[in-house]
């Protein structure tokens, strides 16, 4: 199911610090695909699969920081730095309002109009986020204003990971459709071959 892998995704991009960044965008690729694949219709959810695959390159400039620290390998130039923290910021931004937008026109659909709210509100605060990281690192932030820009990163990938958490407990695909029909199929079967059994009993016992 894709909104689950995408929720696993957006779990390993909080443990960017331990090189789970790159992964966490294969699986956010993946699952968007997925989705995408069955929910033609919007197709925000191929944009925010697109964007995925854009920060995958990029995110193995964390992967090759990390590295550093315990090999012999240079250091990343500074340029390089910048390009790659402005590329997964607007990567980041792209993905987010494109799945919230997809996820809030399905709930608009569906009726359930704080849902739809609360998909747009993560969209908007993932941008507001990444403009102030991205601000951040030009002036060269600090004290608090760190503090703020670290904390601020667990609460955006939280906020998106339990948005698709959510499209993953709620939202029906086709595939789950077919996996929920056969298993009321079989449940059905089961009752009747129960009722017939105690049906047979019954005739035994007369």
């Amino acid at each position: 199911m894709g909104f689950g892998l995408c929720a696993l995704g957006y779990l390993c991009l909080m443990l960017e610090h331990v090189g789970l960044d790159f992964l966490g965008y294969v699986l956010i690729c993946r699952g968007f695909y997925g989705v995408f694949a069955e929910l033609k219709d919007y197709r925000g959810y191929r944009v925010a699969y697109i964007a995925a695959a854009v920060a995958l390159p990029f995110s193995l400039f964390n992967l090759y920081s990390l590295l550093t620290g315990y090999t012999s390998l240079p250091e990343l130039p500074g340029v390089a730095v910048a390009v790659k923290g402005v590329a997964l910021s607007v990567a980041a931004v792209v993905c987010a309002f494109a799945h919230s937008n997809s996820t809030a026109s399905i709930a608009r659909d569906g009726g359930a109009s704080f849902f739809s709210l609360r998909a747009k509100a993560t969209g908007y605060l993932t941008a507001l986020y990444m403009a102030l990281k991205i601000g951040a690192s030009f002036s060269g932030a600090d004290g608090s204003l760190a503090a703020v820009i670290v904390l601020g990163q667990f609460v955006v990938l939280f906020l998106n990971g339990w948005l698709c958490f959510t499209c993953f407990t709620t939202i029906t695909t086709k595939s789950r459709a077919r996996q929920e029909a056969e298993l009321i199929k079989q449940e059905s079967e089961e009752i009747i071959r129960k009722k017939r059994f105690r049906d047979e009993e019954k005739e035994d016992d007369r």
